[in-house]
C-alpha cells in the first residue's frame, strides 16, 4: 500500500479501523478499545515509519 502513495499511518488505519467500518464490523473489531475483539503485534519502536521496521515471528 505505501509503494502505492499511501502514508504509514494510512496504512495501519486501512488495515485496521477503516476495514471494519467498511465491513460493517467497527462493533466487534478493528480498534483497540475494551470489549473488542483484537490481534496485537508488539514492534520495538513507532511502526509507522516503515513496515520494516517490524521483525515478525510466528
Amino acid at each position: 500500500m505505501e509503494k502505492g502513495g499511501m502514508s504509514p499511518a494510512e496504512v495501519l488505519a486501512t488495515t485496521t479501523s477503516s476495514a471494519a467500518d467498511l465491513l460493517g464490523m467497527s462493533d466487534l473489531t478493528g480498534r483497540l478499545r475494551p470489549g473488542l475483539l483484537a490481534d496485537l503485534v508488539v514492534v520495538d519502536g513507532d511502526p509507522r515509519p516503515s513496515r520494516d521496521s517490524s521483525r515478525w515471528s510466528a
